[in-house]
């Protein structure tokens, strides 16, 4: 992965159209996600960054502030996501019938989040 201007550019993997729509989705609903611009001839997928300060695995949430500003928008997510149909299972198949599928971040991590202050 590497980012080139402002869209980041990463192999595409069988769960890149499922994802471009669920992100498209969020969109159409007012989160802010990256905006998946397509790919190229080499099968490289290229979303757009979330602004902000991205904090690598050593700095942790450190304020109470942001640790609920975090589950907040987890919680967003989620509620979002969960009108979401992607027509398919995704990247991954569940392992038996579900009432219902909400699909996932499934790596909430600090590395894996833009943080702003508020203005």
């Amino acid at each position: 992965m590497r980012r080139v201007g402002d869209p980041v550019h990463r192999p595409a993997t069988a769960a890149a159209p499922a994802l471009h729509r669920l992100l498209r989705h969020l969109r159409r609903e007012a989160f802010e996600c990256p905006e998946p611009l397509g790919s190229d001839e080499r099968d490289t997928e290229k979303p757009t960054c979330v602004r902000g300060d991205v904090h690598g695995r050593s700095r942790p949430l450190r304020s109470g502030a942001r640790l609920v500003s975090a589950a907040v928008l987890l919680r967003r997510l989620r509620d979002t996501g969960a009108a979401f149909a992607t027509g398919a299972r995704g990247p991954v198949a569940a392992a038996a019938p579900v009432a219902a599928e909400v699909t996932c971040h499934g790596d909430a991590a600090p590395y894996n989040r833009a943080v702003r202050k508020r203005s």
